[in-house]
């Protein structure tokens, strides 16, 4: 009678996964046909660029392409696919959907490993999140891609049973540094894992190594090696613009442009005292899962929340990480339903141009109270937890 009880179970469990991952992809495939700005600006023409010159394209393709080697190999892999090249670059980043999707559902499976039901329903909150769904079946953006390895690399770290895993998770983050700069939006995060569970600070070296790892072919290609290295600089310091529709604080400050160098000053101090708080308040016994998921998405909302130059997409980790928080603290089950729409509504400026609705400066402050919300949980609980609290650090 048992078996077949957990045999229904099994069954209605991989009908509600086949069936979701089934009306995920659908919704999909209905938005692939768009085609926005980046895409036909940007991806597209870097896209063509390969498919016409092949693996010579990776020597001089940086005349017209600013992302790293990493997303520019994936692009040389999507042109191989007998399909218009809309559809091939949007199927390569559609398909870290699943990979993220899978990583939630191992994430959420740590924290209840008796109940399989709960993991399904992270993983298929994941799939339909709707800056998930439109990022890249509909406006073709690739934050998937590197938001999915780092939920592997987060995931490698918090199920490991020795340091060598732990290094293991910080080689995957420099990968996923390597596809994008923003994550690094999380190294501060990485830097107080290594002191807590006492791996080598040199394991952070890892981080740049996996980067010139992923240069290597287009130097073989004949690209000078140095103009590689400059590629992640020339990200960092490619716009001198305060805000880029993101609605962070500088939409409480408009037009004032004084405020671009002071912002990277203030934004460094805050991620410092973060740093220097966490290391100083929270014992090595008590450094958790909670507590990196919690830093985690901390992380990812006061960068670029308080830093210049921030695009309205550079939220898209938060967007990610604030599903695994709720589902580790299910009393702040609001806190990814006000992010992602937050998210959404500032989509409306980047790909439609109507502007985000409601007004920016309305979202921002929406963005703001859950930074709020987040960082007054992690003091109550791991800074100063009180002796009620000290059992849910």
């Amino acid at each position: 009678m048992v078996t077949k009880k957990k045999s229904n179970i099994d069954m209605c469990l991989f009908l509600f996964l086949a069936g979701g991952a089934i009306l995920a992809l659908y919704l999909r495939y209905a938005l692939m046909p768009e085609a926005y700005n980046d895409l036909t600006k940007a991806f597209s023409p870097w896209y063509d660029y390969i498919k016409q010159h092949g693996f010579a394209a990776y020597k001089d393709i940086w005349s017209i392409a600013n992302y790293t080697p990493s997303y520019l190999y994936l692009l040389g892999l999507a042109s191989l696919l007998p399909l218009p090249n809309i559809y091939a670059i949007k199927i390569i980043a559609i398909c870290f959907d699943f990979v993220a999707a899978l990583y939630v559902y191992k994430h959420i499976r740590l924290l209840y490993p008796k109940y399989r039901y709960v993991p399904a329903i992270a993983c298929m909150a994941l799939l339909f999140a709707p800056t998930v769904v439109v990022n890249a079946s509909m406006y073709g953006q690739c934050d998937i891609i590197h938001t999915s390895i780092i939920l592997a690399s987060l995931y490698c770290i918090m199920s490991a049973s020795n340091n060598k895993k732990v290094i293991v998770g910080i080689f995957l983050f420099g990968i996923a540094a390597s596809v994008k700069m923003l994550s690094l939006f999380l190294l501060p995060l990485y830097l107080i894992i290594c002191i807590k569970k006492r791996v080598s600070l040199l394991s952070l070296l890892l981080i740049p190594l996996a980067y010139i790892m992923t240069i290597i072919p287009s130097w073989c290609a004949g690209r000078n090696f140095l103009e590689l290295l400059r590629i992640p600089i020339n990200q960092i310091y490619a716009s001198d613009k305060i805000i880029l529709n993101a609605m962070n604080v500088y939409q409480f400050l408009p037009g004032i442009t004084a405020f671009y160098k002071a912002g990277k000053i203030y934004t460094a101090s805050m991620l410092f005292i973060l740093v220097m708080m966490t290391l100083v308040s929270v014992k090595k016994e008590d450094f958790n899962n909670k507590v990196i998921i919690r830093l985690a998405l901390i992380f990812s909302l006061v960068v670029p929340f308080f830093a210049p130059g921030i695009h309205e997409r550079y939220f898209f980790i938060a967007d990610v990480l604030s599903i695994v928080y709720a589902f580790y603290f299910p009393k702040y089950f609001y806190v990814p339903i006000v992010i992602n729409l937050t998210s959404l509504f500032s989509y409306g400026a980047f790909g439609l141009r109507i502007g985000p609705i409601p007004p920016a400066i309305i979202l921002a402050f929406f963005v703001l109270s859950q930074i709020v919300i987040v960082i007054a949980d992690f003091m109550k609980t791991c800074v100063w937890p009180s002796p009620e609290n000290e059992t849910l650090i």
